[in-house]
């Protein structure tokens, strides 16, 4: 066989897909996760006016 390179960007348009395939896919992924996400916070909040609901139904 020769010395000769027979493939000189071997893996290189390849890479160039799959790196842009990487970023949609990481924003799809950060979309999904933002409109799910619920705080410390406001987990919280929710809690304690289910709780006072229910004390007031007592009183």
């Amino acid at each position: 066989m020769s010395e000769k390179k027979l493939l000189g960007n071997t893996g290189k348009i390849s890479a160039e897909k799959a790196g842009a395939r990487a970023e949609v896919e990481l924003e799809k992924y950060r979309e999904g996760r933002d409109k799910n996400y619920i705080s410390d916070f406001d987990r919280e909040v929710k809690k304690l006016s289910k709780s006072l609901r229910i004390n007031l139904r007592d009183i």
